[in-house]
């Protein structure tokens, strides 16, 4: 029986096997890889949770309006804005939860204050330049002085 020739197909599948055992071993360790990488990849541009603390200050009493813009690769991607009625200031530190991909921001907050005790209306404005990086939530305070 042993001494029996091969047919033609078991032939042919004896010269492929090899082959195929190769290119099975190097599928698993190929698909972890691109695995890994997708993974790598999706967590650099996840959205991140970020917490923007507007400290007001000893403008707090004053304030009237609050607005921001925050500035990515040329555009605006999230423009916010306050009003605070008369009478009702807001506390010295406004928090704000808003989502952005990480990146570089510019961040440009204009207060509006009122006119009151003898001190003229005025806009305070602050700018800034932040970094939003991957992975957890992060914080930015803008201090209004």
């Amino acid at each position: 029986m042993a001494d029996e020739p091969l047919s033609e197909s078991e032939d042919k599948a004896r010269a492929s096997s090899p082959k195929r055992t190769w290119r099975r071993r190097l599928a698993f360790p190929v698909l972890v890889i691109a695995a890994v990488g997708l993974v790598a990849y999706w967590s650099r541009t996840k959205p991140v949770e970020v917490t923007v603390i507007y400290d007001l200050g000893s403008h707090a009493p004053r304030a009237g309006r609050l607005s921001a813009r925050f500035r990515h690769d040329g555009k605006v991607d999230h423009p916010v804005e306050w009003t605070f009625p008369a009478g009702a200031s807001p506390q010295r530190r406004h928090r704000h939860r808003l989502t952005l991909k990480p990146g570089t921001y510019t961040v440009q907050a204009r207060l509006h204050l009122r006119a009151w005790g003898g001190r003229p209306a005025e806009v305070r404005k602050v700018q800034r330049r932040v970094d939003i990086a991957s992975g957890s939530d992060q914080r930015i305070t803008l201090r209004f002085r």
